[in-house]
C-alpha cells in the first residue's frame, strides 16, 4: 500500500514550510532562524504504516536533498493523536 494522495500532499507541504521549532531571547539575532535543512544534525521519524516507507522515503529525500542528518525511523502502532500517521521530530544547529 502507498501512501494516500492526501498523505503525500500533506507531507509534501510539511517539508515545504519547515521551520524549526526555536526557543529564543528577543535580543538574538533574526538571522540564526532562517534555517534550512542543510542545519539539520537529527530527524527521528515515526511512521505507523511500514507499507508506505518507499513513498515515504521519497518525499523525504527530496525535501532533504545532499543534507545527511543522523537517522532514525521506527515503526509504530499508534501516534499521540487518532489519525496521525507520521510524525517527525527534527533537531537543527548553527553555529552562531
Amino acid at each position: 500500500m502507498k501512501l494516500t494522495e492526501r498523505e503525500t500532499a500533506a507531507l509534501e507541504a510539511l517539508c515545504d514550510t519547515f521551520v524549526p521549532s526555536l526557543a529564543f531571547e528577543k535580543d538574538e539575532d533574526p538571522a540564526l532562524f532562517s534555517m534550512s535543512a542543510a542545519d539539520l544534525v537529527k530527524v527521528n521519524h515515526y511512521l505507523t504504516r511500514a507499507d508506505a516507507l518507499q513513498d515515504y522515503n521519497a518525499v523525504r529525500s527530496r525535501h532533504l536533498g545532499s543534507a545527511r542528518p543522523a537517522s532514525t525511523l521506527v515503526i509504530v502502532q499508534a501516534l499521540a493523536r487518532p489519525g496521525w500517521r507520521i510524525e517527525v521530530e527534527a533537531v537543527a544547529w548553527r553555529e552562531a
